[in-house]
């Protein structure tokens, strides 16, 4: 094979002589020789240009990952944003529970109050009977009998004597209510700048 020692200028290509003649026909030919300071320059460039893109992919790879960095820790601070308002708004259920129950308790005590002082009145009642009921066996004369007859029932009939009847009380009953996702969501917090993508 013979040696590619001249260059053809309209081809930008090393070749042989016999290429020349049978393949690059009224083509400019050149010496190889001649056109190795032009060969030498044109390669410098072509080096310093592919070595400058890949200097600026480089450094576009770099600021992508800079980019990817910074968006995570900016996701990773919304989140724990959704997290601290789910917190808060936990509490203020738990609050909104406390206030029920106390209301609950509230009714309880009041039931209790009732109670105690119908239990007092009742127990009350109950010692004046027992004082008529002793009165009652150490009297043995009818005339005697007949009076304290006469007693018990006006004792009965005073409006100081307490009503025997137990109150109906209804312990409050709790009942879960609605659930309404779409409402939750919007208490705790909507989403912005739901934008496309940066594109570089």
């Amino acid at each position: 094979m013979e040696e590619k020692r001249s260059y053809c200028k309209d081809c930008n290509s090393a070749i042989c002589y016999t290429c020349f003649i049978t393949e690059h026909p009224g083509h400019t030919l050149q010496n190889g020789e001649d056109v190795e300071p032009d060969l030498k320059m044109i390669r410098e460039q072509l080096e310093e240009r592919v070595r400058a893109e890949i200097a600026r992919y480089q450094s576009m790879v770099e600021s992508l990952k800079n980019d990817t960095l910074t968006l995570n820790q900016q996701y990773a601070v919304e989140c724990e944003k959704v997290d601290q308002r789910i917190k808060v708004m936990c509490q203020i259920i738990k609050d909104a529970g406390k206030k029920i129950k106390m209301k609950i308790k509230d009714s309880n005590l009041e039931h209790k109050k009732v109670t105690i002082k119908k239990i007092k009145a009742v127990e009350q009642q109950t010692r004046q009977i027992m004082e008529i009921d002793k009165q009652i066996g150490e009297r043995a004369t009818r005339n005697q009998l007949e009076e304290m007859w006469k007693t018990t029932q006006n004792l009965i009939q005073d409006n100081s004597f307490t009503d025997l009847t137990v109150p109906d009380y209804f312990c409050p009953q709790f009942q879960d209510g609605v659930t309404d996702e779409v409402e939750l969501s919007k208490q705790i917090g909507q989403i912005h700048n739901m934008g496309d993508s940066r594109c570089i």
